[in-house]
């Protein structure tokens, strides 16, 4: 029972991770877009 929750609890982090990172960089990709479309 505590196995499977800490591999849970892993899987949960390592997704919220991916997801973090992947946010930023589509951020930070939009950004650059604005940045060139306002000049």
């Amino acid at each position: 029972m505590t196995y499977s929750l800490i591999v849970l609890a892993t899987l949960i982090l390592v997704f919220l991770y991916w997801l973090v990172t992947k946010t930023l960089k589509e951020g930070k990709e939009a950004l650059k877009e604005m940045s060139k479309n306002t000049k």
